[in-house]
C-alpha cells in the first residue's frame, strides 16, 4: 500500500510513517510470504524501508530454523533468497557521492546496508550446514569484497583516518547490535556509521574467513594497517569473547561419555585467549591448545601441541596439521564443532 515517489512530500511522509508503524506491529504469525517485502527495502522512503526491514529482521531468523531442518532432510544446498541478493548487485561507490550527499545517508546506500544486515540475520539461527552454504554463495558471487571496499572507504581507512568510535559515540553494545528505531533518531551520518560498524562486526562474526581473504588480497598497505589496528582495538576482543563463550556453552551441554569412551576435557581462558582440549590417558593429559591472536580473525588461529601422550610423534604432528588446516581453510567453521570429533581424522573434508 506504499507508494514510491522520487521526492517524498510532507503528507506522504506522514502517511508512510503511520502505515509503517502499523505494519511493523503485525504479528509474525500473520506474515507468510516474504518475497514481496524485499523490494520495499529499496523504497525511496526511509519509513517504508524501516517497516520492511523490521518485518524481515523478525521473520528471517525463525525461517532459518525450518530451512536448516529441510536442508538436512532433503540433502540439498541452502541458498539466500534471490530477492534479497538482488539488493546487493549494485554496490555503492564512494566516488559517486559528495561529502554533503553522503552525510545525508542516501536511500540507495541505506538499502544496500539494510540488505546486508538481513543477509546476516539469515546466518544468526541457521545450522552450520546452512551457514556454510551461505558463505560459499557469498564467496562464489564475490559479494563481500565490494561491501568491505565501500565500508572502509566511507569510514576513512582508505585514507588512513579510520572513524574514531569513541568520538563518534559508538559503544561496544552498539557494535554488537543496530537498533533501527533508535538509529533513526540520530543524525543521518551517525545512523550510517553505526550501521556500517555493526555490519563489519557481523562480517567478522559469521564470515570471518571471507573477511580474512579480503584482508590478505587488499593491495593497499595503508588500508591494511588501518583496518588491522582498528579491528584489533574495537572488534577482535568482542569476536574472540563470543567464540570462547560458544565453546564454553558447547562444552557445558555435552552429555556424559559412554563407558568405553574418554571424556573430552575443555578449558576456556579468556585472559590468555585460548582453549585447551584433551583427554586423560593413564593419569596423564594429552592436550592441545587453540590460541587466538590479538587481531583475530584477520590473523588466523594457531593450534599447538601442549602434551603428547600414547601417540607417536609423526601421528601427533599430523593431527596438529590437520586441525590447523581445517581452521585455516574453512570460510565459516564453528570452533565448537571442531571439538565434537574424537580425533582430527574424523573432520569432514
Amino acid at each position: 500500500a506504499f507508494e514510491r515517489l522520487d521526492k517524498e512530500t510532507l503528507p506522504w511522509k506522514i502517511v508512510n510513517e503511520l502505515l509503517s508503524t502499523m505494519v511493523s506491529k503485525i504479528p509474525q504469525k500473520h506474515i507468510h510470504d516474504l518475497e514481496e517485502i524485499y523490494s520495499l527495502v529499496a523504497s525511496h522512503s526511509p519509513q517504508v524501508q524501516t517497516a520492511a526491514f523490521t518485518i524481515l529482521h523478525r521473520a528471517l531468523p525463525a525461517a532459518q530454523e525450518e530451512l536448516s531442518i529441510n536442508v538436512l532432510l532433503e540433502k540439498k544446498d541452502a541458498q539466500l533468497p534471490e530477492e534479497l541478493l538482488s539488493l546487493l548487485l549494485e554496490p555503492p561507490k564512494l566516488v559517486d557521492y559528495s561529502d554533503e550527499a553522503l552525510a545525508q545517508f542516501p536511500p540507495a546506500i541505506r538499502t544496500y546496508l539494510l540488505a546486508w544486515h538481513l543477509v546476516y540475520d539469515s546466518f544468526s539461527t541457521a545450522s552450520h550446514k546452512v551457514r556454510s552454504d551461505y558463505s560459499t554463495q557469498l564467496k562464489t558471487e564475490n559479494l563481500i569484497s565490494p561491501l568491505l571496499d565501500f565500508l572502509f572507504d566511507v569510514l576513512g581507512h582508505s585514507e588512513n583516518d579510520p572513524l574514531n568510535l569513541d568520538r563518534a559515540g559508538i559503544t561496544s553494545d552498539e557494535i554488537r547490535e543496530y537498533k533501527v528505531d533508535i538509529a533513526q533518531a540520530e543524525t543521518e551520518e551517525k545512523d550510517m556509521n553505526w550501521l556500517l560498524v555493526h555490519i563489519y562486526y557481523m562480517c567478522l562474526e559469521y564470515t570471518p574467513g571471507l573477511v580474512k581473504n579480503w584482508f590478505v588480497d587488499c593491495k593497499s598497505k595503508q588500508t591494511r594497517l588501518a583496518v588491522e589496528s582498528w579491528t584489533e582495538k574495537h572488534f577482535s576482543p568482542l569476536v574472540i569473547n563470543d567464540t570462547l563463550d560458544d565453546v564454553q556453552k558447547w562444552s557445558s551441554e555435552q552429555e556424559e561419555p559412554a563407558e568405553d569412551e574418554k571424556e573430552l576435557l575443555v578449558k576456556v581462558s579468556k585472559k590468555s585467549r585460548e582453549v585447551l582440549a584433551g583427554y586423560e590417558v593413564d593419569e596423564m593429559m594429552m592436550q592441545i591448545a587453540v590460541r587466538f591472536p590479538a587481531s583475530y580473525p584477520l590473523e588466523g588461529i594457531k593450534v599447538e601441541g601442549v602434551n603428547r601422550v600414547a601417540v607417536g610423534e609423526k601421528k601427533w604432528q599430523s593431527w596438529l596439521m590437520i586441525t590447523q588446516g581445517v581452521i585455516t581453510f574453512s570460510v565459516s567453521y564453528p570452533l565448537p564443532l571442531l571439538f565434537s570429533f574424537k580425533t582430527p581424522t574424523d573432520y569432514p573434508h
